[in-house]
């Protein structure tokens, strides 16, 4: 099954995330808990953890580029 990863609220002020950089690339099979993705929200530099074990399927989202609030930014399959 593919879930979709979304763009969280990290803090009250932010509408929008920049994507610094995917610590994982397509294809790398990702653990819950592990830290795959770097977001810059303007005031600081947070590391995103997978929400699920699996493959990282897809990046919807490119480093440097931003995304809003609920966006999906990557697609995790659960799927063996």
């Amino acid at each position: 099954m593919d879930y979709e990863m979304l763009m969280p609220r990290i803090d009250a002020e932010m509408s929008e995330g920049q994507i610094i950089k995917w610590r994982k690339v397509e294809g790398s099979k990702v653990d819950k808990g592990e830290i795959i993705v770097e977001v810059e929200t303007g005031k600081v530099v947070m590391e995103l953890e997978s929400p699920y074990s699996g493959v990282l399927k897809q990046t919807k989202v490119k480093e440097g580029e931003a995304a809003n609030i609920g966006d999906v930014i990557a697609v995790i399959s659960t799927s063996q």
